[in-house]
């Protein structure tokens, strides 16, 4: 369903639009990591990330990684308070 909509957004359901947005907490980091502090984020294509399926669902219909946000959800323990906002570019 995401990726049929995002599919109508591509052939112009929405005339003028030239960007979409969209940010993904990252829960998966808790399985590598136990503290923020301890995270190294040297490259945001980093399998750890992938292995998410929502950022990955987000890189099968194309979004690129746009910011890495080490505050993102300072209450979710789980992803360790980063989350991830990736860019699809409309042509």
């Amino acid at each position: 369903m995401f990726s049929e909509g995002i599919s109508q957004i591509k052939n112009g359901v929405y005339p003028g639009v030239e960007a979409v947005y969209a940010c993904s907490r990252v829960p998966t980091l808790s399985q590598y990591y136990t503290e923020a502090a301890d995270v190294d984020i040297s490259s945001l294509q980093d399998d750890k990330l992938l292995g998410d399926p929502i950022v990955k669902m987000l890189f099968d219909v194309g979004f690129k990684p746009y910011n890495f946000c080490k505050e993102g959800f300072y209450v979710d323990k789980e992803s360790l308070g980063f989350s991830l906002t990736m860019r699809l570019d409309i042509n």
